[in-house]
């Protein structure tokens, strides 16, 4: 489906916005690359993906691994091959899943 520009601007700056703020994503929208930034409580297993909503495309962020309370940034690269669209951020932190759509 394709919006006209000024639609799709306001789509793309109500995602950003979502109340969600656990995950926060910046720039947005993004082109070269996407920061993922993240503060957990309690020490947690988490594990962190970029997941397209129309297709495929699925990059893990960071594979599963033990973190300790504290502030997490990831800034990942965003090659030319990922397809223009939609994602979510999907982060798991112990027993938790966060999303956030991009």
């Amino acid at each position: 489906m394709h919006y006209p520009d000024i639609l799709q601007n306001e789509i793309l700056e109500a995602l950003a916005n979502q109340e969600d703020q656990f995950i926060k994503l910046y720039p947005v929208p993004f082109n070269n690359s996407l920061t993922i930034q993240y503060q957990l409580e309690t020490p947690s297993e988490v594990f962190v993906e970029l997941v397209g909503l129309h297709d495929t495309s699925q990059i893990i962020i960071l594979p599963t691994e033990m973190q300790q309370e504290g502030d997490y940034s990831y800034t990942i690269p965003v090659n030319s091959s990922l397809p223009a669209g939609y994602y979510v951020v999907r982060l798991t932190a112990g027993s938790q899943l966060y999303t956030r759509l991009i």
